[in-house]
């Protein structure tokens, strides 16, 4: 089974989370994921670049 089948068999031996942040431009004009013409919306990635962030700190507060 490849990594990205399935999460959830990763998550019944470990403590963890799968986030799903979509990263395509709102107006639909991404292109198809993936592809040589994939745009990612630089907002989503600040988003999810905080999350992370937010995520770790509290983490390593315990």
């Amino acid at each position: 089974m490849a990594p990205s089948d399935d999460v959830s068999q990763f998550l019944r031996r470990a403590s963890g989370c799968y986030l799903l942040i979509s990263d395509a431009l709102t107006d639909g004009s991404s292109g198809m994921h993936q592809g040589p013409d994939f745009t990612i919306d630089n907002e989503a990635c600040r988003t999810v670049g905080g999350v992370l962030a937010t995520s770790a700190v509290d983490l390593a507060r315990g």
